[in-house]
């Protein structure tokens, strides 16, 4: 996980996608990385999204996050995860 994005979804486009979630949902994390404790839905990493962020945190996760939108043009095995802060 790099960050939360919940700037950028409408009322209208998160009622799109609950559904779409919901199907996807699993019980396990399906990859290893140091989760946050609260309540989480994890799901398969079967979509791709953009997100716009302002910078990276020392931590490694995106500043000031916004989905931008779904893109069914592209694979997810097609996604790298970008540099982080300490390797600019």
């Amino acid at each position: 996980m790099r960050g939360k994005a919940g700037s950028g979804l409408s009322d209208a486009l998160v009622a799109q996608l609950l559904p779409v979630l919901r199907a996807l949902a699993v019980k396990e994390a399906p990859a290893e990385g140091p989760w946050e404790k609260e309540p989480r839905t994890y799901v398969q990493p079967l979509l791709v999204v953009s997100v716009r962020y302002g910078s990276w945190s020392s931590d490694g996760r995106l500043r000031w996050p916004v989905f931008l939108g779904i893109r069914p043009d592209v694979e997810p095995a097609a996604c790298v995860v970008g540099p982080s802060s300490d390797e600019r």
